[in-house]
């Protein structure tokens, strides 16, 4: 029996559980040149997106392909736990730029995590913009793909993580950038928040030691 299938793919069971609930607004956090919402559409998604990008060279890339799909908004921010300006560490490989400094584990890993330059970004909370720079969803579900700064993105979302049915967020198995909040503490965040971990899937693996380093992991609400 051929276990891996398109229907039984990470993608095609987050859009199914993304169906199933309901789901009519996605929010972007960290949406580099746009390839998760991208994904989703190309899943079978229709909802809105609200995607979020600080970096001038992926956003550019980002508003091209937003200004095809009349249900895609984007924002030139970083999201946190602060609106404030802060520094940005620019990577070899984009993905990987991170307000956080990379640590030797990951570089020595993956040297695209290397940090090139860097760069001011305005950073926001998303429970200042919700319901103010665009309107909520009946049913909202956030994503968190920000370089070991999911923490304080959740930090920032305040009492609008009671707003979300569910969350994708990448987790580090092992520290992987100085100050990054460990895979414990998110899980007990979000646990405590009522949301349980369904879908698992890595999404950075140690190539000599088979090692997983990351993870996208998919949460929903116990009561779904």
């Amino acid at each position: 029996m051929n276990r891996f299938n398109a229907a039984g793919s990470f993608t095609a069971r987050r859009q199914r559980m993304l169906e199933r609930a309901g789901v009519d607004l996605v929010l972007d956090a960290g949406a580099s040149d746009g390839g998760f919402a991208s994904e989703l559409r190309d899943a079978g998604y229709q909802g809105r997106i609200i995607s979020f990008e600080p970096l001038e060279k992926p956003y550019k890339s980002l508003l091209a392909k937003a200004a095809k799909d009349a249900n895609w908004e984007v924002f030139q921010y970083a999201l946190g736990s602060v609106s404030e300006e802060a520094e940005m560490n620019i990577a070899r490989d984009d993905k990987c730029s991170s307000l956080l400094a990379p640590l030797e584990r990951q570089t020595r890993v993956y040297s695209g995590a290397q940090t090139s330059s860097s760069t001011i970004v305005q950073v926001q909370r998303l429970s200042d913009l919700y319901g103010v720079q665009f309107q909520p969803g009946a049913c909202a579900f956030l994503k968190i793909d920000t370089q070991g700064y999911e923490g304080r993105v959740i930090d920032g979302a305040g009492d609008v993580l009671d707003e979300m049915v569910g969350i994708q967020v990448e987790l580090s198995l092992v520290p992987l950038f100085d100050g990054g909040q460990s895979y414990a503490r998110l899980l007990q965040e979000l646990e405590g928040r009522k949301f349980q971990p369904v879908l698992l899937e890595p999404v950075f693996v140690d190539p000599e030691t088979e090692q997983t380093l990351q993870v996208d992991a998919v949460f929903f609400r116990r009561e779904l």
